[in-house]
């Protein structure tokens, strides 16, 4: 009896550790923190995002991707969150940050390179892009406590 104990005790916590890797490895490959102000007042500097992966026929113009910056003949190793403004004669998508103050511009000069997909590293589902309706909370300095806003929200 002892040791069928032991190995139930054993299976569970195989089971639980194999899960909480299943987890971490999923958090990493689904998602994306937004690090900069390039995305304000959509995304903010520590919000994390969802990626959707597909194809770029998938993504359309009004879109959040996330992407690695693209150069000639490949994509450099940066990764960028920012929204498709655009696509390009090619099919390669034009982008820019929501923050018009840091990016008065598209990313992608005239000519490109624009984003392809090699480069795109996936969408934002529309459902979790900061726009009007979602919950978005923070804590409020001025001793109000968690301030919220968005639908659900108590004022």
């Amino acid at each position: 009896m002892k040791l069928e104990g032991k190995v139930r005790s054993a299976a569970y916590v195989g089971t639980l550790v194999l899960f909480l890797v299943m987890f971490a490895v999923l958090l990493f490959v689904f998602t994306r923190r937004v690090d900069g102000v390039s995305m304000r007042p959509t995304l903010e500097a520590g919000d994390m995002v969802v990626l959707q992966f597909g194809n770029i026929s998938d993504v359309k113009k009004g879109d959040i991707i996330v992407f690695n910056d693209p150069i000639l003949g490949g994509c450099e190793d940066f990764t960028i969150i920012h929204r498709v403004v655009g696509v390009a004669s090619d099919g390669g998508l034009i982008t820019q940050g929501d923050n018009r103050l840091t990016n008065p511009v598209a990313d992608e000069p005239s000519g490109g390179p624009y984003v392809h997909q090699q480069c795109l590293g996936g969408k934002v589902p529309p459902e979790v892009q900061g726009r009007d309706g979602l919950l978005r909370c923070e804590e409020d300095h001025g001793g109000r406590g968690e301030v919220c806003q968005g639908e659900g929200a108590e004022q």
